[in-house]
């Protein structure tokens, strides 16, 4: 073998501050950062073929964990449990409709990565889940999710839904005053890989770029199917 995996960590992540656009660090495991650079190399390994290298700021998990329960809505206003990810993969990103900086630009990435997928049948569904629920309602979650692509699926729900989802996943966020009157939030900017048993199976942090995002959904679909998942389907 190549490399090794990171058998046990919390998911990196970063808390973006978006009043003064800049990244502070919170929830990080250090001692798992050099074995990063090791990553591409076990992936490839265990998948039995060549493969892209992985993103630098990633985290692989031996073993996929379990997408906790929840009940939110999407910007249809219709239920999103867990079961709405069972079936494919997902990308999922925690930010809000306000979100001036990272949020936009992640989407546009999410986006751009998608297109290069040759595939339909193995495309992931983004979702994008409110850290805002206040202010993020279903209506103005789809006009905004839509503005990137109509298949962007938004995500809100209670303020007591959203922290139990976020607590379970390691995901930082705070509401903070602007000065205006008005509030920001600052949140981690973290993209989840899930897989259709509704499993995560992998995180990366920014920077994010298209290309890395494309080449390390590639490299986790082709780790994962040795597990018994091929493309979009669940092997239920």
């Amino acid at each position: 073998m190549k490399g090794r995996i990171i058998t046990e960590s919390v998911c990196l992540c970063y808390l973006w501050n978006n009043a003064a656009v800049t990244r502070t660090t919170r929830n990080l495991t250090y001692g798992a950062t050099a074995a990063l650079a090791l990553l591409s190399g076990a992936l490839v390994a265990l998948s039995g073929r060549d493969g892209p290298a992985a993103p630098e700021a990633a985290t692989v998990y031996q073993a996929p964990r379990p997408f906790p329960a929840i009940d939110l809505i999407d910007h249809n206003g219709d239920a999103f449990g867990r079961e709405q990810l069972v079936g494919r993969w997902s990308w999922l990103f925690f930010g809000f409709t306000h979100c001036p900086d990272v949020c936009p630009t992640t989407l546009q990435l999410l986006k751009q990565a998608r297109g290069t997928i040759g595939d339909d049948s193995a495309l992931p569904e983004v979702v994008l889940i409110s850290v805002d629920p206040e202010r993020d309602t279903p209506a103005t979650l789809a006009r905004y999710v839509g503005h990137f692509d109509p298949e962007f699926v938004g995500v809100t729900g209670s303020s007591e839904a959203i922290d139990r989802l976020t607590e379970a996943l390691y995901v930082s966020y705070a509401k903070v005053p602007d000065d205006n009157g008005g509030y920001t939030v600052d949140h981690s900017a973290a993209v989840f890989f899930v897989n259709p048993r509704a499993e995560v199976v992998a995180v990366t942090t920014p920077p994010h770029a298209a290309s890395v995002l494309t080449a390390w959904g590639g490299v986790v679909t082709a780790t994962t199917s040795a597990r018994g998942l091929t493309k979009n389907t669940a092997a239920l």
